[in-house]
């Protein structure tokens, strides 16, 4: 696909900031773990660990307006909450809290971290921070000590309708959320101690998680339409969309739990059709797509706030992404995060990338089928140091990919903990699923089946496709579909936590069939068995077809993303 791309003219000997020279093969562990030997790699290698300095495994708590960053206390701190009277660790930096003005006089509140020793002769670049949906902003310099630290200064602030800021919150509206960034772009770009690129331009790079994902894509692609490139140098999102309304509602059949749960946590200035497309799908269990004239097309405004939207417009970052994306999430699952990289990243992009994928985000156990549900980020050790050496590796016109130990593209964890490293995730092998080659799935009632579609050793990371011909019997006819692993139908268990449906208002004959199916990573061992498992309802979605009904799927295929 043709379009405007971003393009930068990389600047090799842009000054680091302050703070000790970093090498980019040198990391600062978190507190909890130690300093870490100079030179040491900051990738793990080891099964079941994970990130303690802002933690991948806790980036979901940032869409429910927890606290997202949780830090150990120094022994010095410690020793004083004992009454030793020992003195508390001097902080790395300073924090200022202020406000710009955005679009339609909206006051969008920020706090400031500036690095100790910054100024007009020591500047240093800038990385952006928001927080998840319903959250508010980071104050604490605690927050950021090792940021501040390694030589960046920080701005966390708070989306419009959230925290402080005023104006309704529009789930990233490039128009009103997208402004807003774009309002703080410039205003960062006034500040003496912020190195520039150019004139307005600072060296600019984004965190966050979530809702405070969806800011850095967003904004990084409103910049990129408006003036026809973007000012971010690097973005870092994590467990975001690449398309709402499939997200929220596969094939338009609400994700239930997840739509009362975002619902109830919603900040308290929103738009109206949020509300208005809430109690439509609690009502109807389907999503609000402009069939009923009364009801918001929540289906267009949303794919209008989303990443898919800028790409089918030929709007392409040409800028390094540092994507994480969670496996086991149900809401953003990993089909969002690596539609992000091959559609929403010029190639040039995807050279200089980097995804990672864990084992958590928005996760909402699945009971009915019964799933595997790990947790754990095995590819990455200390996220917070990883995330931080990704920024000065951009920043000083380098490949994070090379600077960083000579990375795989893709690094993705699979069901039990361990890591697949690969250049590559759509290299298929297509197996007949068994027997005969048809699908039978029941609609309304009844148990989850298994159908064999291959044997261990084997192993995947990717999205795999299901293929066919299908024929539905019956008024809005629903089913559920995931690989599983087991060593037999019965014990066969979805793997890392997801389903997606296929959905058929009316009754089809023959029609083809080309179904994505929930993105995962396993290796399975001789002994087990891959199945395709189909499911007349699911926990996460609570929406079953209005009558009883059948799916049928003929000549039926799977796709399987081999490693």
């Amino acid at each position: 696909m043709g379009g405007r791309h971003c393009r930068r003219t990389p600047r090799r000997n842009r000054p680091r900031g302050l703070g000790p020279d970093f090498g980019l093969a040198a990391v600062n562990s978190d507190r909890a773990e130690g300093k870490r030997a100079e030179g040491a790699n900051p990738l793990g290698t080891r099964s079941g660990v994970r990130a303690t300095e802002d933690s991948a495994a806790s980036r979901e708590e940032r869409m429910l307006g927890l606290k997202a960053r949780t830090y150990l206390l120094v022994a010095a701190l410690a020793l004083a909450a004992f009454g030793t009277g020992a003195a508390r660790a001097a902080d790395a930096g300073t924090v200022t809290s202020g406000t710009v003005t955005s679009e339609g006089g909206t006051l969008v509140h920020y706090s400031l971290f500036k690095p100790n020793g910054a100024d007009a002769t020591h500047q240093v670049p800038m990385i952006f921070h928001s927080h998840g949906w319903g959250g508010s902003r980071s104050t604490a310099v605690s927050d950021w000590n090792d940021w501040l630290a390694d030589g960046f200064g920080v701005l966390s602030f708070d989306q419009r309708g959230h925290g402080e800021s005023t104006a309704k919150a529009t789930v990233e509206d490039p128009e009103h959320e997208g402004q807003d960034v774009r309002a703080l772009i410039d205003f960062v770009a006034t500040l003496d101690w912020v190195q520039l690129d150019g004139p307005g331009d600072p060296v600019l790079g984004a965190v966050g998680g979530s809702y405070g994902g969806g800011y850095q894509t967003i904004g990084a692609l409103t910049d990129l339409r408006d003036t026809g490139h973007t000012r971010f140098n690097a973005i870092a999102p994590e467990i975001t969309w690449f398309d709402l309304p499939t997200s929220l509602a596969p094939q338009l059949v609400p994700r239930t739990l997840w739509s009362t749960l975002l619902y109830a946590v919603a900040p308290r200035n929103h738009a109206r059709y949020i509300d208005e497309a809430e109690a439509y799908g609690l009502a109807t269990t389907t999503f609000p797509d402009g069939t009923v004239p009364v009801v918001p097309n929540l289906k267009d405004i949303f794919y209008r706030h989303s990443p898919h939207w800028f790409s089918d417009h030929g709007y392409h970052l040409d800028i390094p992404v540092l994507f994480g994306q969670g496996i086991t999430d149900n809401l953003f699952n990993l089909n969002q995060g690596l539609h992000n990289w091959s559609d929403v990243l010029t190639a040039s992009a995807r050279a200089r990338s980097i995804f990672v994928g864990y084992n958590s985000g928005h996760v909402l156990p699945e009971v009915f089928p019964l799933s595997t549900n790990p947790s754990g980020n095995p590819c990455v050790a200390n996220w917070g140091a990883f995330e931080r050496a990704f920024f000065h590796a951009a920043f000083a016109g380098q490949n994070p990919r090379t600077a960083l130990g000579g990375l795989k593209a893709f690094n993705i964890a699979t069901s039990d903990n361990g890591c697949i490293r690969t250049d590559s995730v759509t290299t298929f092998k297509t197996v007949r699923v068994t027997p005969l080659g048809s699908v039978v799935a029941p609609a309304v009632v009844g148990a989850p089946i298994a159908y064999k579609i291959a044997s261990g050793p084997l192993s995947i990371a990717g999205v795999a496709h299901l293929r066919g011909t299908l024929t539905t019997l019956g008024v809005d006819t629903r089913a559920f579909f995931a690989l599983s692993v087991g060593a037999n139908p019965p014990t066969a268990m979805v793997i890392q936590n997801n389903v997606l449906p296929i959905r058929r208002l009316l009754p089809v004959t023959n029609e083809s069939l080309d179904l994505e199916l929930p993105g995962c990573a396993i290796s399975v061992p001789a002994g087990q068995n891959l199945y395709l498992t189909v499911t007349p309802t699911a926990t996460a979605f609570l929406g079953t077809s209005r009558v009883p009904g059948v799916m049928l799927i003929k000549k039926a295929v799977v796709d399987l993303p081999v490693q």
